[in-house]
């Protein structure tokens, strides 16, 4: 049987769907530009990194340690196995009054060097917010049902990012925002410049 060619990066425009079931184990990335993109490489063992367009884009990881990136509009996002991290640029945040909502299925809450999955928010924060008092003045976190909500204000002001993490109760590491943050820091789970 012929193996596929490995694909080192595949862009997509418009409404698009792909299922990455026969791409061969390698590391590589996958990116929508526009429209609804779906992008899965659940199937694949190796690292990959999917990057999202413009509209609500579907993006699942495999078993590597993936990066996700959803882009602009509300996305929903899977890591899968692995250590996988979720990152954002300052151009995927909404507006004020229409924040951008991504949701996160499957978020691993160990540290990373259990395995456990990363936060990378440093676009969307000003450089020399490291710490967690620092930060308490850019991040909320809420509990909504059983989810876990955070409120990203890159100005300090106002909410123009939500990230859900589906099913998560960081609550449970700290009972106010600047705990909630330093367990993030010390476990290796958000990654802020």
């Amino acid at each position: 049987m012929r193996k596929p060619k490995r694909l080192m990066k595949l862009s997509f425009g418009g409404n698009t769907t792909t299922q990455l079931l026969s791409v061969a184990n390698s590391a590589d990335m996958f990116a929508g530009t526009g429209g609804v993109d779906v992008l899965n490489a659940s199937a694949n063992a190796n690292a990959h990194v999917l990057a999202g367009g413009a509209g609500a884009d579907t993006l699942t990881g495999g078993a590597g340690s993936d990066v996700l990136i959803g882009g602009a509009g509300n996305d929903s996002l899977t890591g899968g196995l692995g250590s996988d991290t979720f990152a954002w640029s300052l151009s995927d945040k909404g507006t004020v009054g229409s924040p951008a909502t991504d949701t996160i299925t499957g978020f691993n809450v160990a540290s990373k060097s259990l395995g456990g999955d990363v936060l990378d928010l440093r676009d969307l924060l000003p450089n020399g917010a490291t710490n967690a008092a620092t930060l308490d003045g850019y991040l909320n976190f809420s509990k909504s049902g059983a989810d876990t909500v955070i409120d990203v204000k890159p100005d300090g002001t106002n909410v123009t990012q939500k990230i859900v993490l589906s099913g998560v109760d960081l609550g449970a590491n700290g009972t106010n925002d600047v705990a909630i943050i330093n367990d993030l820091i010390a476990k290796g789970k958000l990654i802020t410049d």
